[in-house]
């Protein structure tokens, strides 16, 4: 997106920082329940997904010092169903997301955030799936020393449903689990829960 001409006052440009560092670990499509096939099907689903954002600047000369570590954000990454053997779904998401300055140059990638997830969803209806997941997440600089891992390895569990009200569809997810590996990383206890709205002209989704 453009660069906002506006000026943003501090407690505003925090916010948008603290809102980009707390999505990371989530920042991936949300999942959403999907309707089963008459038979297994190998590769019955993908979705990619690419944005380049413009970080907004500070005003005063310290915090752009600061602001030469960020300026933009680029998100990328897909996720994908192995196979849906009827009863449920193998999927298998991978994410990566990069922070860019221009310290050294003018697009100078300092940091990166991976995750790699798979999981086994069940059907309990034709509109909740209930998962088994296995979630990683690693964050890493680039082009910068850091002799540490920061990382960790998650088991967990998802819901996801799908309801629909006339030519609305709205799709809820509720996930969480428990670290049970992790490297300087504190949080060993995760819960997410997001909410997908879409409406349809002149159609019902089922």
């Amino acid at each position: 997106m453009p660069a906002a001409r506006r000026p943003l006052t501090p407690i505003v440009l925090a916010s948008l920082f603290l809102l980009a560092a707390t999505g990371t670990a989530g920042a991936q499509q949300q999942p959403v329940a999907a309707p089963a096939p008459d038979q297994p099907e190998f590769l019955p689903r993908f979705d990619f997904h690419l944005t380049i954002d413009r970080l907004l600047r500070s005003q005063t000369p310290q915090e752009e010092l600061v602001d030469e570590r960020f300026s933009w954000d680029t998100h990328y990454g897909g996720s994908f169903d192995l196979v849906d053997y009827v009863g449920g779904r193998a999927t298998v998401t991978a994410d990566y997301q990069a922070v860019l300055g221009h310290e050294f140059r003018p697009f100078d990638p300092n940091q990166a955030n991976y995750i790699l997830e798979a999981s086994l969803s069940g059907r309990t209806s034709d509109r909740t799936e209930i998962a088994a997941i296995f979630h990683h997440v690693s964050r890493h600089l680039s082009d910068r020393p850091k002799a540490f891992a920061v990382a960790y390895n998650e088991v967990g569990a998802r819901v996801m449903r799908r309801q629909t009200f006339g030519s609305t569809t709205l799709d809820v997810d509720v996930e969480g689990g428990r670290a049970v590996q992790h490297e300087y990383h504190r949080h060993r206890k995760r819960a997410r829960q997001a909410i997908e709205q879409c409406g349809h002209r002149g159609q019902t989704t089922g």
